[in-house]
C-alpha cells in the first residue's frame, strides 16, 4: 500500500485535479489509515481494508463529523475506493469541510500512564479516540465539542440541541451533589470540566488519549481563572497512583462502556476507593444498559425495514447489529452487585437518563451514584405496584392525585417507561414470533397500554415541591417512581427499592 504522503494523480488526465479534490482525498485517505491502522492508498478497496461493519461505520462517523456530510455505510462500499469516494463527496460540496488536519500527537507526553501502559484495557479504545480527537474541529457553540458524538442510526453527528441537553442535565445532577471537588476519569475534551471545574475549589481531569489532554490543556492556558484545574494523561486503572485525593466526587462520565469487562471496571472503582474518602461519592454516568440492549438494537433496524419483513429477517439483522457493537453492558441489578462486592457500606442509586429529547442516552442509559454519605434507604408512605392493565386511570393522574393529596412520599413500581417500553415489549414478541410472521403483524400483536416519560413526572414533582427519582425496573421498559416531599431528589432516591 501506498503512505499517505504519496498520494497523487496518476495519468495527464487528472494531472490538474483541482486543490479541493486533493484535501478532500487526503482527508478520506488519513481519516482510513487512523481507523484501520495502517496506510491506506487513494485505490484501496473498502471491502479488502476493512475488517468488518464497526471499522466502515468508524470510518463514516468521523467523515460525517469532520466533512459535514451525510453518508451511510453502503455508501462506502458503494464508491468502492477512497479516490471515488472523495470525487463523489467533492460533487456534494460538502459544507464544513477544513483541509487542516491536527499535528499528530504520538509520541508527545512520554512518562505519562497513558503512553507506558500499552497495554490496557482500554487499549482498543485508544486508536479511536485519539483519531476522533485529532479529526474534530475547533469548539463551537459555547465550547460544545461533539467529537465522536454521532447517532448509531444516522452516522451523523448528534444535534446540537441534543448534546446540550446531555452536558446540562448530567452537569445539574452532578452539582445537586454540591461536591468541592471533583476527579473526572476520562475528561475527554472537558464536556464537564469546563461546566463543573469553575464551581469547584480543585478539579482534575484524566484520560488515556494524550490527544484529549493536549487539547484540553490548550483551552485552560487561555483562562486564568480556571488555574485550579489540572489535566493529566492516565488511563482510568492508573489513575488513582498519579493524583492526591481525597476528592469530594470521582467521575466517570460515558467511560465505562469503553472498559473490555467488568473485572477491569471493579479493578478501577477499587483502585480509586481511596481517592474519594470515606463521605466521597462516585458518579457513573451514560451506563449502557444491557437489559435494554436488543431493545436499543431493535430501535435501530426496525425502521429501515418494510412492514412486511419476516421476523427471522427481523431478528438476524438485529443479531448482526448487536454483534457489531464492542461496547460494554452492564446492567442495574450487575451494577450493584458490583457495588457490593468494592467497599463496606458503599450503596448504589442507579437512576434513568434525564431530558426530553429521543436520544440514544436518555432512552436506552442510566447513571449510577455510589456513595456511603447519600441518604440510606427509607420506606415510602405509600408504596404501589402498578398495573396498565387493570388500572383504572392514567399514572399520570395517580401522580398528580398524590401531590393534591399531600402525600408524604410515594412509591410507583413497575410504571411503563414510554421512551423505551414499545421497543422493549416488541423485542419480547419478535423473539416468540413464529416464522412467517411479519414485523407489522408483531407490531400489532405487541399492543399497547399506558405509558409515563419519566421527564413528566421530573417536571410535574418539580412544580409542586416535590423531590422526584427515576429508576431502571426490575423489568426492561419498566421503572420505578419515587416521590418525596420537600423538592429533594436525593431523598426521593433513598425510596427506591
Amino acid at each position: 500500500m501506498k503512505s499517505v504522503e504519496n498520494i497523487h494523480e496518476p495519468g495527464a488526465a487528472k494531472a490538474e485535479q483541482s486543490r479541493a479534490d486533493g484535501d478532500l482525498l487526503r482527508a478520506v485517505v488519513a481519516v482510513c489509515s487512523d481507523v484501520l491502522g495502517l496506510d491506506t492508498a487513494p485505490d484501496d478497496e473498502f471491502s479488502d481494508v476493512c475488517q468488518d461493519l464497526y471499522d466502515a461505520s468508524h470510518i463514516v462517523g468521523l467523515l460525517n463529523q469532520w466533512l459535514g456530510c451525510t453518508m451511510v455505510v453502503s455508501q462506502l462500499f458503494q464508491e468502492g475506493t477512497p479516490r471515488r469516494l472523495a470525487a463523489a463527496l467533492h460533487g456534494t460540496e460538502v459544507p464544513h469541510f477544513s483541509p487542516e488536519i491536527r499535528e499528530r500527537r504520538e509520541g508527545q507526553g512520554t512518562g505519562t500512564a497513558a503512553t507506558e501502559n500499552q497495554t490496557s484495557g482500554e487499549a482498543p479504545w485508544r486508536k479511536f479516540w485519539e483519531t476522533t480527537y485529532r479529526f474534530s474541529g475547533p469548539e463551537e457553540n459555547g465550547g460544545l465539542n461533539k467529537a465522536g458524538w454521532f447517532s448509531s442510526r444516522t452516522l451523523t453527528p448528534l444535534p446540537d440541541d441534543y448534546m446540550r441537553e446531555w452536558v446540562d442535565t448530567t452537569s445539574a445532577r452532578i452539582a445537586s451533589l454540591e461536591p468541592r471537588s471533583i476527579l473526572d476519569v476520562g475528561c475527554g475534551v472537558g464536556l464537564f470540566l469546563f461546566e463543573l471545574g469553575p464551581r469547584c475549589s480543585r478539579y482534575t481531569g484524566t484520560d488515556f488519549s494524550v490527544e484529549a489532554v493536549e487539547r484540553t490543556r490548550e483551552r485552560l492556558e487561555h483562562d486564568g481563572a480556571l488555574s485550579h484545574i489540572d489535566v493529566l494523561a492516565a488511563d482510568a486503572r492508573d489513575t488513582a497512583r498519579l493524583v492526591d485525593g481525597p476528592y469530594d466526587l470521582v467521575l466517570l462520565n460515558s467511560v465505562v462502556q469503553y472498559f473490555p469487562n467488568m473485572a477491569y471496571l471493579r479493578e478501577v472503582l477499587t483502585g480509586l476507593v481511596d481517592t474519594a474518602g470515606n463521605d466521597g461519592i462516585f458518579f457513573l454516568g451514560d451506563i449502557r444498559n444491557r437489559d435494554l440492549h436488543r431493545a436499543a438494537h431493535l430501535s435501530l433496524v426496525r425502521g429501515e425495514l418494510p412492514p412486511g419483513t419476516p421476523v427471522e429477517r427481523v431478528r438476524s439483522t438485529v443479531e448482526r447489529s448487536m454483534a457489531q457493537d464492542p461496547a460494554l453492558l452492564i446492567g442495574p441489578t450487575a451494577m450493584a452487585e458490583t457495588v457490593a462486592g468494592i467497599g463496606p457500606g458503599l450503596r448504589c442509586h442507579t437512576l434513568v437518563r434525564r431530558g426530553s429529547h429521543p436520544s440514544e442516552m436518555n432512552r436506552f442509559r442510566y447513571d449510577a451514584v455510589l456513595s456511603s454519605g447519600t441518604p440510606a434507604r427509607r420506606t415510602a408512605q405509600h408504596d404501589v405496584r402498578w398495573d396498565p392493565a387493570t388500572a383504572p386511570r392514567p399514572l399520570v393522574d395517580l401522580l398528580t392525585r398524590a401531590f393534591d393529596e399531600n402525600l408524604e412520599s410515594l412509591l410507583v413500581r413497575g410504571a411503563p417507561d414510554a421512551r423505551n417500553f414499545v421497543d422493549a415489549r416488541l423485542a419480547e414478541t419478535i423473539d416468540a414470533a413464529p416464522a412467517g410472521t411479519t414485523l407489522e403483524q408483531a407490531i400489532k400483536a405487541t399492543g399497547s397500554v399506558d405509558q409515563v416519560d419519566p421527564e413528566d413526572v421530573w417536571e410535574l414533582g418539580g412544580d409542586r415541591g416535590y423531590g422526584v427519582a427515576v429508576a431502571p425496573s426490575a423489568d426492561p421498559g419498566y421503572v420505578d417512581i419515587a416521590l418525596c416531599g420537600g423538592g429533594d431528589d436525593w431523598a426521593a432516591a433513598a425510596l427506591l427499592p
